[in-house]
């Protein structure tokens, strides 16, 4: 947290400096108060009229400061949760789709949600509250020594030795806070599934298990929550009794010095005043201080998802495939112990057309992640025109391969916004796309036309329709190497298959297609089949075979095992 604060330094010191002259302010009217009580005491009108109107004054202008102080304070958390905001959505986003899968979406919408208004409400809020008492405690202090010094002694040292109880419980209430942090992560991925899945849920009546879950989550949540509120209330509760018990006993000392002559009935009056804004300052800090502790686990899972540094070597080469894509020796698992890829060796030229064809679970779609970049932490090589993958920049990838993927993510917006996603393209080409992949076919029967928005995640769209969408977005881009994860699995046959024939006749594009269908007379249009089984393949040529019972005479000297 520190980093926001000297990041903003200036601020930060202008409005502490702030608070503290307005605090100062407030408690120098005390000295106003001294003088006007004496002035009644001693029956003097004129003199009571006197401190009556510069009191009221002096009022008017300490409140000012105060007030001035407080919007100051408020505009610099706004600020300071912006910049810690904007920090770690950073550190997210320049994940790696490996590394962003490692943790479930719901927790980093709980640290970007959840966790920054704990900082705002917990830590920001309560440390310029801290600050205040502190101030308070200090003038107070300060006007109580100018009064009575010893009186002012006696209230310090028992200050301090009130100050060492409650904060003993900072530690454990950090422990119970970093816990909540946690269940409130657990609880948002839970209503994430139940709100994403609500048609499956409905469809299957499985609500009966869905509510248990939720009950279930909510009341561990509770448990947290009841452990950290109990804490708290202990921690405030001991800090008041003490404060209090404290106060009484500094006026009890007061008293004394009244009765035998040391100290006015004005001074007393007065600084009962002080000793009560300095037992309130002390009563404040003793609450604060344990919430202030209690934040710390919360600031450091802000600062890892803030500080993320990819794991990888430095990549600063633009990606380029104009000649070949060749993979060596490749392996490759998610876990330990259990390999996706083994030893995989295969090579892609420029122009070519190739399928990856196999049982579900074969290492298809992981192999498509590899080449994009997703996983670094493969063994072997893979090079784009003899360049290391691992020398590439992952962030430009973008430029030389798009994938179509069976999953469409689409933004609640607009059909144009979706295929452009936010970039400016020439308008004949953006025409173009639309034609090429049967958007305008679906789009002319809407009144918005390609302005139409989609919904949430292209909730008001057909799977096929938001696979066309998929496909615009691909061929606007014009990137020369196009892959298809199942990218026209939602057409309906006929379509997927005239759409995967243009394709297959577009000179210049690379084309790397994932498909399940049984289609030879299509595969056989394809310069080369590959065949994916258990982490190896075989790479199968067009010559005329049936798939599922290729032999090893048909595959001749093109077979590769693993």
């Amino acid at each position: 947290m520190s980093r926001y604060l000297k990041a903003r330094s200036g601020q930060f010191v202008g409005v502490l400096a702030l608070l503290a002259i307005s605090m100062a302010a407030l408690r120098g009217n005390s000295i106003i108060m001294r003088y006007l009580i004496d002035a009644v005491v001693g029956q003097d009108l004129s003199g009571t009229k006197l401190y009556i109107k510069i009191a009221l004054g002096y009022s008017l202008f300490a409140t000012s400061l105060y007030v001035c102080g407080s919007i100051c304070q408020n505009i610099f958390k706004t600020a300071v949760i912006n910049d810690i905001r904007l920090s770690v959505f950073e550190g997210i986003i320049r994940r790696s789709p490996g590394d962003f899968a490692q943790k479930h979406s719901a927790d980093y919408i709980s640290a970007l949600t959840n966790d920054l208004n704990t900082i705002q409400v917990q830590f920001l809020t309560m440390l310029f509250m801290d600050v205040i008492a502190v101030a308070v405690m200090f003038f107070s202090a300060v006007l109580m020594f100018y009064y009575q010094p010893l009186v002012a002694v006696c209230t310090i040292l028992s200050a301090l030795a009130v100050g060492m109880i409650p904060s003993a419980l900072g530690r454990t209430a950090g422990k119970w806070e970093k816990l909540r942090s946690e269940r409130l992560a657990a609880l948002t991925a839970m209503l994430s599934e139940c709100f994403r899945g609500f048609e499956t849920i409905t469809t299957f009546g499985i609500q009966g298990h869905i509510r248990r879950g939720f009950q279930e989550c909510s009341q561990t949540l509770r448990n947290c929550e009841f452990h950290t509120q109990r804490l708290r209330a202990l921690s405030d509760s001991l800090a008041q009794l003490l404060s209090q018990l404290a106060q009484v006993g500094i006026l009890a000392l007061s008293c004394w010095m009244v009765f035998t002559g040391r100290m006015s009935l004005g001074t007393l009056v007065v600084f009962e005043g002080l000793n009560g804004s300095f037992c309130s300052g002390l009563d404040s800090f003793l609450r604060i201080m344990p919430m202030l502790k209690a934040t710390r686990p919360i600031i450091d899972r802000l600062n890892a998802y803030a500080d993320y540094t990819r794991t990888e070597t430095q990549r600063d080469i633009e990606p380029v495939f104009q000649n070949s894509l060749n993979l060596k020796n490749v392996c490759f698992g998610y876990e330990e112990g259990a390999p996706v890829l083994e030893h995989l060796s295969m090579s892609l030229r420029r122009g070519g057309k190739y399928a990856l064809t196999g049982e579900s679970g074969s290492g298809k779609s992981t192999l498509i992640h590899l080449l994009l970049g997703d996983y670094p932490n493969y063994d072997g090589e893979i090079f784009y025109d003899g360049t290391e993958l691992q020398k590439l920049r992952r962030d430009r990838f973008s430029r030389v391969a798009v994938c179509i993927h069976q999953d469409v993510f689409l933004f609640d917006d607009t059909i144009r916004n979706n295929i452009c996603l936010f970039e400016e393209f020439d308008e004949k080409r953006f025409e173009w796309a639309i034609r090429a992949s049967g958007v305008r076919k679906f789009t002319e029967t809407f009144p918005e036309g390609t302005f139409y928005r989609v919904g949430e995640n292209g909730e008001r769209l057909s799977g096929g329709q938001k696979q066309r969408i998929a496909i615009a977005r691909a061929l606007i881009r014009n990137t020369g190497f196009l892959i298809l994860d199942e990218g026209t699995s939602a057409l309906d046959r006929d379509t997927a298959l005239a759409m995967e024939s243009r394709l297959l006749e577009e000179e210049g594009l690379t084309l790397l297609t994932i498909t399940h269908r049984q289609e030879p007379a299509l595969l056989a249009k394809y310069d080369q089949v590959y065949r994916f089984s258990g982490g190896g393949l075989a790479r199968v040529s067009h010559l005329p075979y049936t798939i599922g019972e290729e032999t090893q005479e048909t595959m001749g000297r093109d077979a590769l095992w693993r």
